[in-house]
């Protein structure tokens, strides 16, 4: 990277960030609803003042807070600061969280080599409405994207404790990341493993009891395992069934039981609609959680046959593999908002490498054509109005089921010798 060109990046990155940051600065100093800040701002008073943190009924849900004890901690100094100076440092966190996440991304996929000019700039384009979500809402995703991708990295450098660390950090501010424990364990990084197990009882059980008290953060942690992880009901899962059945849910167990159950896909609205449904038959809640079980482990077998065997893999097919981790996890969580899709810009930053820098011209198509493909499943999906019948049949799943059939297809074609030459790591 050229200094005139590293110049024009960071002006370009920092005239986006400020944009982006002056709409829910914008917005509190109006005075009106910012989204998820003004709960963050509730929940870090909550904390500052020794309240409940979960079983409450001031804050128009019975279960307002979803995220573990540990994530209501990180928000209790920002409170301190007031409605206004919270909602500046989330939002400043949301950009630095995206620079390192560019950074990573680039870093991961290029590794030594060089790194052509759209890495920088173009994966943040295709993904922007999920950046501009996250200044917007508040939401945590891009600070995890960076941590995941810290460990990535420092799984690479041989640095496995680090690794398992940011990891833990991770699952410990929301919970869904812990899925990388599957990957640490089939690739037999048993250190980076003990060290994310470890880490999450520290993060979870000792770190927030100097603020709350040992006993009562193991109460709010046991309120919160019972609210999120075992709330298993007829009606749906999680404190809040009819979101997490509504189309707005992209992940495969959302959409799995609107297609396998009766569910009314709009059901989240609370305006006078026709109901929409989507199923193909009509299963009881049990059964159709075991069948979308079933099929979550046939896609997760076919993510392991499609990763080379250790003897055969490089740097490149390890950036790919995590790659194709990285957007499993998103379909992976329970809960999957259109704004889980900003981890794509790590999967997107090593298909248009791959895109536009490999000598092979095969490998070149493929990775521009499911590059795109996925980006039009995307875009079909876009809420344009009722009835909701592209989201509620789960655009957003088959987009991400699209992007990790191409990074698998990558991987084979790598680890077979076919592709651009790498050593092992």
């Amino acid at each position: 990277m050229t200094p005139r060109f590293r110049a024009w990046a960071l002006g370009t990155f920092a005239a986006f960030s400020l944009v982006l940051i002056a709409f829910p600065i914008g917005t509190q100093l109006r005075g009106g609803t910012n989204k998820d800040y003004r709960l963050w701002y509730a929940v870090g008073q909550w904390v500052a003042h020794g309240e409940e943190l979960y079983l409450r009924s001031d804050f128009g849900e019975p279960f307002p807070f979803l995220y573990p004890p540990f994530a209501a901690v990180l928000l209790a100094p920002p409170s301190l600061l007031g409605p206004l100076g919270c909602v500046v440092v989330l939002a400043l966190t949301t950009v630095a969280s995206w620079y390192a996440a560019i950074r990573l991304s680039v870093t991961l996929t290029a590794g030594d080599g060089p790194v052509h000019w759209a890495l920088w700039g173009v994966p943040s384009l295709l993904c922007l409405w999920g950046v501009y979500d996250m200044a917007i809402l508040g939401q945590p995703n891009l600070l995890l994207l960076a941590l995941l991708l810290g460990g990535f990295l420092k799984l690479r450098q041989g640095r496995e404790v680090s690794a398992g660390l940011l990891f833990a950090l991770a699952a410990a501010i929301k919970a869904f990341p812990v899925v990388v424990v599957c990957y640490l364990v089939w690739r037999r990084h048993w250190v980076a493993t003990l060290s994310l197990v470890v880490g999450l009882v520290g993060f979870s059980a000792v770190a927030p009891a100097p603020v709350r008290g040992f006993e009562r953060n193991l109460g709010d942690l046991k309120t919160w395992i019972d609210g999120m992880l075992l709330n298993q009901r007829n009606e749906g899962f999680s404190p809040r069934p009819e979101q997490a059945l509504g189309w707005k849910n992209q992940s495969f167990l959302g959409v799995g039981h609107r297609w396998l159950r009766a569910i009314d896909a709009d059901g989240d609205t609370f305006e006078p609609h026709d109901a929409l449904y989507v199923n193909v038959v009509d299963l009881n809640y049990p059964t159709a959680t075991l069948v979308i079980a079933g099929c979550a482990g046939l896609i997760g077998l076919g993510y392991v046959l499609a990763m080379p065997r250790r003897d055969h893999r490089t740097p490149a097919t390890t950036t790919l593999e995590t790659a194709a981790l990285t957007a499993l996890m998103i379909i992976a969580s329970p809960i999957s908002y259109t704004y889980y899709d900003v981890w794509l810009l790590y999967p997107v930053t090593v298909l248009l490498h791959h895109a536009v820098t490999s000598p092979e011209r095969l490998t070149r198509r493929v990775s521009g054509a499911t590059l795109v493909a996925t980006l039009l499943i995307l875009l079909a999906g876009l809420p344009l109005g009722r009835p909701h019948v592209v989201q509620a049949y789960g655009h957003g799943l088959w987009a991400i089921l699209v992007m990790v059939a191409g990074l698998g297809w990558l991987m084979q074609r790598m680890a077979t010798g076919v592709g651009p030459p790498g050593t092992p790591p």
